[in-house]
């Protein structure tokens, strides 16, 4: 458990490892056994007095911690020390606040009794260090992540602290305060728990973190925290009332654990202490181990420290050298021993240009001692305002310059050679060498190159004096792409390097040209190609949206930022999901992650009909076609996004006009349909026979009118999605047997029989009764319809796959497969004639599988031409319903 893996631990460090966990168990188990032994002890309690005392304590040894731990927050910024300080600092002002409020001083002026705000200043102060404790688990990861930019500013922190114990304060004084007490039940105070898990979750993480093997502030930090989980979750939540035993334990574990936190501060500042003199001790003997000789100056100017070998490089000075001593003082002896060629003749002139020098570090010195050695001298300017300088001796060195000259001949031919352009030039400018490629690309003879100035072949001359500014100041220009101009006016490009060199006794610069005009021209070809592309995306109709495998927004264009009401920059960047309402905006990111590891998506390849959030917070129908598209080695997501806001506003007052005309339809037709049954019922006397037959055709198609109706109104219901479905836990085989007997009448009058053929047992789903039974009766109705007379139609329920299945089949002449691939379309019949004959209107099927689909189900059929139909509806199976145990039995 550590989320701080390192090199593998020395067999010593495993063993402390093993010895702090062993400790942590014990001190675990330890106070729990000292929980079971308190309660054997009786009801003993403590007072008032000896609970002020233990607060006196817990706040002096929070007050300390919380200092120390800023201290030490101060020394070296840590967010876990930061977080630490403060939840102590914060605690300590709470727990004296807590023993103000539970001394009872100021009873009188408390809205509540007493033992309220004293109870709930107890549990404010435990919740506010323990929620920064384990919060500084979390600032700690957020750092290691982040690096400096993780820290958290103190001063938020800060006035975020003293803010929540401010208002705690203030709210325990004005505002009435509930009991803090449960009659009854195992924890008569379970709010004590919420600090005990926050305590529990900064062990966890300090434990994740791995530190504690190795620091012993961390170590006992752990030990604090267990403390903390134990005295809230074993003993305070447990106590009855104050005073309780249980609840003077808690106190004298909280003081125990304030105790742990201040023994591991104080050996962490021990071994601080430790390191810095350690660190001390390294940097002499580094400074000491130095090759080169090494003087340390301070912000006045004076020596530090020096090693030997600066010493020795200064064998007539070594009276003068010393810690304490001056620089000016130490170049004024050496000008006046007449140790440097420089100096002799021009004294005072030197040491003023020696000491600018000193003061201004710049590039290296070298310098001339009289016995002929030569020196490199480098100073630099250290943070603090001091200066460290190094001494090298190049006497060699400058020894081999004679063969380097010889060697120079040989580089010059080389330098013509090269395929790349060559230059060699003054800082102001004047050409010393040109190999023929820089020629060539400059477009220009070596004649007038050397009699025009360098700034003449750039574009924009304020370059050249920019670069060889930086190059003169850091010795090297990197490659930089450069706009140059030649002789007669031609524009061509160029990346330019240069480095400093001496050259023909004297400082230049060489440079190197790679001329890169062909690809700038393929860039802006490319450019101009790209502009032409988001041109016409941008006049697309739709909105394009493009994002990466996180869900940041790459690319959006004119009409998808439209659409959501931002403007384009203001997407970039940002996650797609603020585009999405909620549930789909908290889940998204989890669902695109999915997508990448598995690629199984429900949304990716297909087009959808979803909701979107405009800036305004609105939602608003929108179709939407995601693919995912390679980019090079990346992957990115590309969506089409149309607003179908109008469209569906359409839909709305189509579907509002068929349900009003239905619904006008529904009644004078039901009236015509019970003024004609009263009609052929005798109501006004005997109806001759050639007019019976009339009045019965009429009948018939107002009733096959009204069902017309009616389905219409079911399809427009499920469309708009105003159908209300009660889901409920039903038995299958128990519904079909009532839907057979509901349709009984409706067999008899086509001549066949249903009958409930050989089924599972308990086969329970979950579903609307009365929409399911609607669903059962199209089928048995179709089936009706289509089997000869005399034929059965059989039924029967199953259980296959985790789904609960309805099959209805028929001996009917089947269905032509011309017509299998629409029969669950809207007015859809196989064959009119038929359909004639024995009614319907072709909107059973439809609304069957939409209903199914709204209880996520499905609906099929298999069929033979000839031979008959099987129709299945499927269903997930219900949960088992729990079993009761004896003493929950009704």
């Amino acid at each position: 458990m550590d989320d701080n893996p390192e090199r593998p631990a020395s067999a010593p460090e495993r063993a402390k490892a093993a010895h702090r966990t062993t400790a942590y168990w014990l001190t675990t188990v330890g106070l729990v056994a000292f929980f079971v032994l308190a309660g054997l002890g009786g009801g003993w309690a403590g007072d008032a007095d000896f609970h002020t005392d233990m607060e006196v304590i817990s706040t002096a040894l929070a007050l300390i911690v919380g200092m120390m731990a800023l201290t030490r927050f101060y020394s070296r910024k840590d967010n876990t020390f930061l977080f630490v300080g403060v939840g102590f600092l914060g605690a300590a002002f709470l727990d004296g606040y807590h023993a103000f409020v539970t001394s009872g001083v100021a009873a009188p002026y408390f809205l509540s009794h007493v033992s309220s705000p004293a109870m709930w200043s107890w549990m404010t102060s435990r919740l506010f260090l323990s929620g920064a404790l384990a919060f500084s688990v979390l600032a700690w990861h957020r750092e290691k992540r982040l690096g400096d930019a993780g820290t958290y500013g103190e001063r938020a922190v800060y006035l975020g602290a003293a803010a929540f114990v401010l208002a705690t304060v203030c709210f325990f004084a004005f505002v009435p305060l509930p009991t803090t007490y449960r009659t009854g039940g195992v924890l008569p105070r379970p709010q004590e728990l919420v600090p005990a898990m926050l305590f529990l979750a900064a062990a966890v993480g300090y434990l994740r973190k791995g530190h504690w093997r190795e620091d012993v502030f961390e170590h006992w930090l752990v030990l604090s925290l267990i403390a903390g989980v134990v005295g809230q979750a074993v003993f305070m939540a447990r106590a009855q009332d104050m005073f309780h035993h249980e609840y003077i334990v808690a106190h004298v574990l909280k003081v125990a654990g304030y105790g742990f936190a201040l023994i591991g501060l104080l050996g962490n500042s021990v071994m601080i202490y430790r390191e810095a003199e350690r660190s001390q001790r390294r940097l002499h003997d580094a400074i000491a181990g130095i090759q080169e000789g090494f003087a340390l100056f301070d912000a006045d100017d004076r020596m530090v420290i020096c090693n030997s070998e600066y010493l020795r490089l200064h064998p007539n000075l070594r009276d003068v050298i010393k810690p304490g001593v001056r620089f000016e003082e130490i170049a004024r002896t050496s000008i006046a021993r007449k140790q440097l060629v420089e100096a002799i003749g021009r004294e005072e002139a030197f040491l003023r240009e020696r000491l600018w020098l000193h003061r201004n570090p710049g590039g290296p010195i070298l310098r001339e001692h009289i016995d002929g050695t030569f020196y490199l001298i480098n100073e630099a300017r250290l943070p603090d305002g001091g200066i460290a300088v190094t001494q090298t001796e190049i006497t060699e060195l400058k020894e081999a310059e004679k063969a380097l000259r010889a060697r120079e001949a040989l580089t010059r031919r080389m330098l013509e050679a090269s395929p790349v352009g060559v230059l060699i030039a003054t800082r102001e400018g004047r050409h010393l060498f040109a190999n023929e490629r820089a020629l060539e690309i400059q477009g220009t003879t070596r004649e007038e190159l050397f009699a025009a100035n360098a700034r003449q072949f750039y574009a924009d001359p304020t370059v050249r004096d920019r670069l060889k500014e930086e190059l003169y100041k850091t010795g090297y220009t990197p490659p930089t792409p450069v706009e140059m101009v030649k002789p007669n006016g031609e524009v061509y490009f160029v990346i330019l390097s240069s480095t400093l060199i001496e050259f023909q006794n004297q400082r230049a610069h060489l440079t190197y040209l790679y001329d890169i005009s062909e690809l700038k021209r393929t860039e802006q070809a490319l450019r101009q190609n790209q502009e032409r592309t988001r041109a016409i995306v941008n006049n697309i109709i739709d909105g394009i949206v493009t994002i990466d495998t996180k869900g940041d927004i790459l690319s959006v264009n004119r009409k998808a930022a439209e659409i959501f009401g931002y403007a384009e920059t203001e997407l970039i960047g940002r996650n797609v999901n603020i585009l999405m309402p909620e549930p789909h905006r908290s889940g998204h990111d989890r669902y695109l992650a999915n997508y990448v590891v598995t690629g199984s998506g429900s949304i990716i390849g297909k087009t959808r009909e979803v909701e979107g959030v405009r800036r305004n917070g609105r939602r608003f129908p929108m179709e939407i076609a995601v693919n995912e598209v390679p980019f090079g080695n990346e992957r990115m997501f590309v969506g089409i996004v149309r607003d179908i806001t109008e469209r569906k506003e359409v839909e709305r007052l189509k579907g509002e006009f068929v349900s009003t005309v239905s619904h006008e339809l529904r009644t004078p037709l039901t009236s015509i349909r019970g003024s004609l049954g009263l009609l052929t019922g005798g109501a006004v006397g005997k109806v001759p026979e050639e007019a019976r037959a009339m009045i019965e055709m009429a009948e018939k198609n107002a009733t096959r009118l009204i069902s017309l109706v009616n389905d219409i109104l079911d399809m427009e219901k499920l469309e708009s999605g105003s159908m209300e479905f009660r889901f409920e836990r039903l038995d299958l085989a128990r519904l079909v047997r009532h839907g057979i007997s509901a349709n009984d009448g409706y067999a008899r009058e086509f001549g066949v029989a249903f009958v409930l053929g050989k089924s599972d047992k308990n086969v329970f789903v979950t579903g609307d009764h009365d929409r399911l039974t609607q669903v059962l009766a199209n089928l048995l109705s179709n089936a009706a319809k289509f089997s000869p007379k005399g034929e059965k139609v059989e039924i029967t329920v199953s259980r296959r796959n985790g789904l609960g299945r309805v099959s209805v089949a028929d001996r009917g002449p089947g269905i032509p497969r011309e017509f299998q691939g629409k029969i669950f379309g809207r007015f859809t019949q196989a064959d009119a004639s038929d359909s004639r004959k024995v009614g319907g209107t072709g909107l059973g099927l439809n609304i069957s599988k939409t209903i199914m689909e709204k209880h996520g189900g499905a609906i099929r059929f298999d069929t033979e031409p000839g031979r008959g139909t099987t129709f299945h509806f499927e269903l997930p199976l219900a949960e088992e319903k729990p079993a009761l145990a004896e003493g929950d039995a009704p």
